[in-house]
């Protein structure tokens, strides 16, 4: 009895949880959590560019078969978030996209003074596993809009796995 209680308390109709959303964002978390939404998707504009510098330098085909495939990846998950947090704040705060001083995931510059595959793929899977952090403090911090809860949890997800399989993986410079 007390399981069906505690399932009906917990249902909120579409309209009500609209309007818990917006008074969530009009508080004072409201800005922090638009300032680092924004950011994120800084970084992971950041990333899809690490990422396509990786394919075009790297020698091994499987490797940069792959790079190209993240960067698929990052580039539709960038394109979600966006829409989704411009949807919820609609006006951008000029700090967060205008702020050059955040730390990027992957260091784009030991990208393209590299010459070998291992170190491109090291530097990938560094800035993947900061990504994932990030994330994981995202998710834990903050009471995030459903849709932007998912869109980070689900692209949290496939970089674990990515991780898990380049991880597991031996480059050959072929």
């Amino acid at each position: 009895m007390s399981a069906r209680w505690l399932i009906a308390a917990t249902y909120v109709s579409p309209t009500k949880a609209n309007e818990m959303i917006h008074s969530n964002m009009e508080n004072k978390s409201g800005p922090e959590i638009a300032n680092r939404l924004y950011q994120v998707i800084q970084k992971n504009k950041a990333s899809e560019e690490a990422y396509s510098k990786a394919a075009n330098k790297v020698i091994s085909a499987n490797l940069k078969s792959h790079f190209q495939e993240i960067y698929t990846k990052r580039k539709r998950f960038d394109q979600t978030l966006t829409k989704e947090v411009s949807r919820i704040f609609p006006e951008p705060l000029p700090v967060a996209w205008k702020d050059n001083h955040i730390d990027l995931w992957i260091d784009i510059e030991s990208i393209i003074r590299s010459s070998d595959d291992v170190t491109i793929l090291n530097a990938c899977l560094q800035g993947d596993r900061l990504a994932v952090r990030e994330y994981n403090e995202l998710l834990e911090k903050y009471s995030l809009p459903f849709e932007v809860y998912h869109a980070i949890r689900k692209h949290k997800m496939f970089i674990e796995v990515d991780l898990q399989k380049m991880s597991n993986r031996k480059v050959y410079n072929s």
